[in-house]
């Protein structure tokens, strides 16, 4: 059946090819979830699977050609025809959700800052190109990404796949992530938004010294500051570690 599908190369569309790597993305549900979202099916290569767990399923699928086949599935799933970009995934509210995602990656990113939004998707299972999947985990080399979701998540690779794993290949390898909501996450979550306005103001100008990203809190002691926290005042932001970077949010933004 997904065989007679052709991918849209504008959606960023690569359909799996082999039922182990399906089973493996689907075996990382908890048995704590209580229902489950797929976004960006296509043809529901992961479908399948997903309706096997036998959990209220939400799918949300922009690509119209699908529609027909995803509601055959199963007569539990509820599909809806819309762009993710703009989904108010809020109408979806279960505790306890879990979300999977072959995501296109031309739009991995902001699809993903949209997911952490929602403390009810305690857990997430995300398909991405290899070089952004790997900006999200913790490295000696710090990044945007890295530091906003991983207050709120613990974050782990699953498998990588290369491009012979998909039909048709892209052009690059791909990861697959798991992340798994922190009880008692680093950063308050009513404050997801307020540090994530302040980490992109960090990590606005990599070249360039932090102590200049910060200059627009400029009624603060930043060489005071800097020392309280071991950091360097020529440092970079790709140096900072997760537990500076939030020093430095309590500090500049709730006066701690």
């Amino acid at each position: 059946m997904v065989n007679k599908f052709k991918a849209n190369k504008e959606l960023g569309q690569h359909f799996l090819k082999n039922q182990s790597d399906v089973i493996k993305i689907c075996n990382t549900i908890d048995n704590e979830s209580k229902s489950l979202i797929e976004v960006g099916p296509g043809p529901g290569v992961l479908t399948q699977e997903l309706v096997n767990k036998e959990l209220p399923l939400n799918i949300i699928e922009k690509d119209t050609r699908f529609i027909e086949h995803l509601q055959s599935l199963s007569k539990t799933l509820k599909v809806f025809n819309e762009d993710a970009m703009v989904f108010d995934f809020s109408k979806l509210q279960i505790e306890n959700t879990w979300l999977v995602s072959n995501l296109p990656y031309n739009i991995s990113v902001p699809l993903t800052m949209n997911f952490i939004e929602f403390s009810f998707i305690r857990g997430m299972t995300l398909m991405y190109q290899k070089e952004v999947g790997d900006k999200i985990l913790i490295t000696p080399k710090s990044n945007l990404l890295s530091m906003i979701i991983n207050p709120f998540y613990e974050v782990k690779r699953l498998m990588n796949l290369k491009p012979g794993a998909f039909n048709p290949p892209p052009e690059v390898d791909s990861t697959v992530l798991i992340f798994k909501k922190v009880d008692s996450p680093l950063i308050k979550r009513e404050n997801l938004q307020n540090y994530k306005t302040f980490v992109k103001h960090l990590y606005s100008f990599k070249r360039k010294q932090i102590k200049g990203n910060l200059k627009y809190k400029n009624s603060h002691d930043i060489p005071l500051i800097f020392k309280k926290y071991d950091i360097s005042l020529t440092a970079r932001a790709q140096e900072l570690k997760l537990n500076q970077v939030i020093a430095l949010y309590n500090e500049f933004e709730n006066g701690n």
